[in-house]
Order: structure tokens, then C-alpha cells, then sequence
């Protein structure tokens, strides 16, 4: 099995109606949602320019940063071995130029949080890596722009 599958930093907790919700749809940014958690999550129309008119998923602000240091740092440790996720975002190994555009921008409007950084410890200890996009935020513009 791909160890892709159980990476510490792509397996995200999530309450299960929402994840539901989010099926297999892509990240995107969502103006009129046809269904919304209670914590802000989002199932709509994509307004995101690239994939715009497509139905896709918003993460509440609490977690797009998070999600977007998460595809960075999938797409560089598991370069040419992705199969695992999103395949609207993913060709190959490489992201879509819409989804960096998203993940650049989430990246920087919301930046590793104390418990971000704590679950990047707790990982070193448990996982044996980190994720460099929690510990440098400048990473992914440095590598994706």
C-alpha cells in the first residue's frame, strides 16, 4: 500500500457529514453554497478562475492554510508516486496552475498556527519527517510560483 494512504500530514480529522459532503469534489472557493456546516464548510459552484462552474468544496478559514501546506508538502514527498488524491488538483505530480494559484493564496492569508506547529513536532517524533511548509512559509512560493 502507498504510504501516501496514512501520512500523518494528509490524514486530517474531519466529522463525518462533512466529509461526506465533500465526496470526491475539489477544493475551490465557493460564493453560493447549495449546502454549509455549521462551522463554515462549504458544497457549491466553484468561483475559483481555472475550474470555475464546477461543483467543489470549501474548507472553513480555520483549515485552509493547513490544507494548503498539505498538498504542498504531499506533491514534494511523494513526487511521481501521487495517486492517493484530489484528481481534479493533481496531473501526475504536479498541481493543476489553478489549484497552486488557491493554495498559494490560502497559504499565505492564513499562516501555521502554535497548534500547526505542535502537530509538526509531534510528527517529527511519531513520523520521522516534518512538514518544511509549517516550519517555512515562504517554502511554497519559493518552489511553486
Amino acid at each position: 500500500m502507498n504510504s501516501a494512504f496514512s501520512d500523518l500530514y494528509q490524514v486530517l480529522p474531519s466529522d463525518g457529514k462533512t466529509n461526506g459532503m465533500r465526496s470526491s469534489h475539489p477544493f475551490c472557493e465557493v460564493t453560493r453554497p447549495t449546502w454549509e456546516s455549521s462551522e463554515g464548510n462549504k458544497v457549491g459552484t466553484c468561483t475559483t478562475p481555472g475550474i470555475s462552474g464546477t461543483k467543489g468544496f470549501e474548507p472553513t478559514d480555520r483549515v485552509k492554510g493547513v490544507m494548503a501546506r498539505s498538498h504542498f508538502y504531499m506533491t514534494v514527498r511523494y513526487m511521481n508516486k501521487l495517486s492517493c488524491c484530489d484528481r481534479d488538483a493533481v496531473d501526475g505530480a504536479e498541481l493543476k496552475p489553478w489549484t497552486v494559484a488557491l493554495m498559494l493564496k490560502w497559504n499565505a492569508a492564513f499562516p501555521p498556527e502554535a497548534w500547526e506547529q505542535a502537530f509538526n513536532d509531534r510528527g517529527q517524533k511519531w513520523q520521522k519527517n516534518r512538514n518544511p511548509f509549517i516550519d517555512n512559509l515562504g517554502l511554497a512560493e519559493q518552489l511553486f510560483r
